[in-house]
């Protein structure tokens, strides 16, 4: 109600669409998690640091990638953001430094 009065164009649905959205995207992140870590408990040893290692690692691969997969189909205009400033930052096209052999 104080949303409503202070922004005229605040809409709720929106943001419960938007709050559903992230809400799916992390429960198959967590669903995906534990799918991975009981698979890998059964596969390593996790008696050694290796083994549990392995397993944060698998597990957080995975995780991440529904993650990203559930926000890329529900398409979530923040990780679009997000997704669309890492690129620009990864591609950043750097000036060429020309070394004339010449001049020396």
């Amino acid at each position: 109600f104080f949303l409503k009065k202070s922004f005229r164009d605040f809409r709720i649905s929106g943001i419960a669409s938007w709050l559903f959205n992230i809400l799916i995207a992390s429960g198959l992140m967590g669903l995906a998690i534990q799918m991975v870590k009981y698979s890998a408990a059964k596969i390593l040893d996790l008696n050694t640091f290796l083994g549990i290692f392995s397993q944060l690692v698998f597990s957080l691969l995975a995780g991440a990638a529904i993650f990203i997969l559930a926000c890329y189909l529900f398409k979530i205009e923040e990780f679009n953001y997000f997704r669309r400033s890492l690129i620009r930052k990864l591609t950043l096209t750097r000036p060429r430094v020309s070394e004339n052999i010449t001049e020396v």
